[in-house]
């Protein structure tokens, strides 16, 4: 079993698995869903030797991570992060989603109302994702500790967001997806590496997975990155 930074509840890594297990070892695997693959995607700079390839149409994961094994209470604190490659400028596509919890180009912690779901920490990535740069990897981030959310890319805090939470909070609506939300927008876009924790990673922590896709251990140990171990 890979060696992750500790505490992960799933993590999915095609550079490390070429399929939807988890590999944090709690069991919420994946499912692929309508026809969606996995390529090679060997990058000097992020690091990573494959994805998962998200067509934009109708192809997702299904996992079976539910609250109970990731934030029990609206309050309970978590992180998620994951890397994103965009392939398409016009999509609000998630790399995860619980229906409450989304990490994407837009990223929410939601509530539910009468008319959908209304977010009450928001966050767009979109002007980055696909800037001047190129469409190149970025690695999000977003954490609650308390009453506040934390939006990370590439390692840099974005935004803090309070949260205000009222008794309409929702309960996780559904076990969490990978590339689509209930209502949204399928993902064109490749993913890698994507974990979600229980629990707050420091800052530390977040530029240490920001370094590269797939990078194994923690910090303080000898971070070895999956390309030298020759697995993927």
């Amino acid at each position: 079993m890979s060696t992750g930074l500790g505490g992960e509840v799933m993590w999915l890594c095609p550079s490390l698995d070429d399929s939807p297990n988890d590999l944090s070892g709690n069991g919420n695997n994946g499912t692929y869903e309508n026809g969606i693959s996995t390529v090679a995607d060997s990058d000097p700079t992020y690091g990573g030797s494959r994805a998962y390839n998200f067509d934009g149409t109708d192809d997702y994961i299904q996992t079976t991570l539910s609250d109970s094994s990731w934030r029990p209470t609206s309050t309970s604190d978590f992180s998620v992060s994951g890397w994103y490659k965009t392939k398409s400028k016009y999509t609000s596509s998630k790399v995860f989603s619980d229906g409450t919890v989304e990490l994407g180009q837009e990223s929410n912690f939601n509530r539910a109302s009468a008319a959908g779901l209304v977010p009450l920490a928001s966050v767009n990535f979109a002007g980055t994702l696909y800037g001047n740069s190129g469409w190149n990897w970025r690695h999000l981030a977003m954490v609650q500790e308390g009453g506040s959310i934390r939006a990370y890319e590439d390692g840099i805090l974005l935004a803090t967001m309070a949260v205000g939470y009222d008794v309409t909070v929702n309960a996780q609506l559904y076990d969490a997806r990978i590339g689509f939300r209930n209502g949204g927008t399928y993902a064109s876009a490749y993913m890698d590496d994507i974990r979600a924790f229980s629990r707050v990673i420091t800052q530390s922590e977040i530029t240490h997975l920001a370094f590269s896709r797939g990078i194994l251990g923690g910090l303080g140990g000898t971070h070895i990155l999956r390309t030298l171990l020759g697995v993927g």
